[in-house]
C-alpha cells in the first residue's frame, strides 16, 4: 500500500478502479483515506464505479431532453387552449405524460431503483396518456373509454402508495378520514346528476380519487415524508380538473376558458404526482442502500 500509483499511466487525472475493500454498488466514493495512506494527492484520484459514471453520462442527457419535451409539449397545449389554437392543442396533448413518464422513468434508472413500485408508477402514467387520447374524441364512448383507462390509472397509483399497518387510534383516524373523503367524493359526483350506468362510473371514479388521497395523506403521517404531501397537493389539484371538466360535459355551466383551466390543473397534478412519487422511491432506495448515494 506504500506504493504509488503512476498518474501518467492513468492520464494525470484520470480515473482510477480500486475494487479491494470498496462495495460494488454504482457509487462514486472519494477515497481520500486511501489515498492519503499511499501518498497520492487527493486531487487526482477518486474510486468509482465506471459501469454508473457511464450510466450517468448517457442518461442525462436523455432525461433533460424528456423534461425539455415536456415543458415544451405543456406550454404548446396551454397557449393552445388560451388562444383557441385547437390543432396546437391537439397536437401537444399526446406528448405531455408520455415525456412526464420517460423523465420519472430515466431518473429512477439513473439512481438505480427497481421494483413493483416502479411498474406501477410507469403503469398509472401509461394509462393515464391513454386516457388522455380517448378523451381527445368527443363520442361518449370514447369518453367513457377514457374515464375506465384514468381509474386504472388511480389504481396503479394507490399501489405505488405504502398503506402503512395501522393500530388502535390510528386506525380510527384512518377509518375517518377514508369515510369522510369518500362522503365528500360521492355527494360532489350526485351533483352532477348523472344517471344509469354513466353515474354509477362517475360514481365510482370519485371514490377512488377518496382512497388515493387517503392513502397519501397516511403515507405522510406514518413516514413523515414530505414528497406524499406533495403527492396530496397534486391529488387535490387533479380533482379541480377532473371537477371542471365534468362541469362542461354533464351541466350547461359555462366556465370561462374551460379547456384551459382543465389542463393548467392537470398538467400540474400529473407533474407533482409523477415526480413526488419518483423522488420517494428514489429517497427509500437510498435509505437502504446508502452506499449509492
Amino acid at each position: 500500500m506504500g506504493q504509488r500509483f503512476d498518474t501518467a499511466k492513468f492520464g494525470g487525472c484520470g480515473e482510477t478502479e480500486y475494487r479491494a475493500g470498496v462495495n460494488s454498488s454504482y457509487s462514486i466514493v472519494c477515497a481520500e483515506t486511501i489515498l492519503e495512506g499511499i501518498g497520492c494527492k487527493r486531487e487526482y484520484y477518486c474510486v468509482y464505479s465506471r459501469k454508473y459514471s457511464m450510466n450517468m453520462k448517457s442518461l442525462k442527457m436523455p432525461r433533460q431532453l424528456t423534461l425539455c419535451i415536456f415543458i415544451f409539449s405543456s406550454v404548446g397545449n396551454l397557449a393552445g387552449k388560451f388562444v383557441g389554437g385547437h390543432i396546437l392543442a391537439m397536437c401537444t396533448k399526446p406528448l405531455i405524460v408520455p415525456s412526464l413518464a420517460l423523465f420519472c422513468w430515466l431518473l429512477l434508472k439513473e439512481n438505480d431503483v427497481r421494483g413493483c413500485k416502479v411498474a406501477t408508477l410507469m403503469l398509472a402514467m401509461a394509462f393515464g396518456a391513454l386516457g388522455d387520447v380517448l378523451l381527445m374524441f368527443s363520442d361518449q364512448g370514447f369518453f367513457l373509454a377514457g374515464l375506465f383507462a384514468f381509474l386504472i390509472g388511480h389504481l396503479f397509483y394507490l399501489c405505488t402508495i405504502p398503506y402503512p399497518d395501522k393500530n388502535g387510534h390510528k386506525r380510527i383516524f384512518s377509518f375517518v378520514i377514508l369515510a369522510l373523503l369518500i362522503t365528500i367524493m360521492s355527494i360532489a359526483s350526485q351533483l352532477f346528476a348523472v344517471k344509469g350506468f354513466m353515474g354509477m362510473c362517475v360514481t365510482a371514479y370519485a371514490c377512488v380519487f377518496a382512497f388515493v388521497i387517503h392513502a397519501g395523506i397516511m403515507a405522510a403521517i406514518e413516514t413523515k415524508s414530505r414528497l406524499y404531501v406533495v403527492t396530496v397537493i397534486g391529488y387535490v389539484l387533479f380533482v379541480i380538473s377532473d371537477t371542471i371538466l365534468a362541469t362542461g360535459v354533464f351541466t350547461d355551466l359555462k366556465v370561462p376558458m374551460r379547456g384551459f383551466w382543465v389542463m393548467l390543473t392537470y398538467i400540474l397534478a400529473q407533474f407533482l404526482i409523477a415526480v413526488s412519487l419518483t423522488k420517494e422511491e428514489i429517497r427509500k432506495h437510498l435509505m437502504i442502500n446508502p452506499s449509492t448515494n
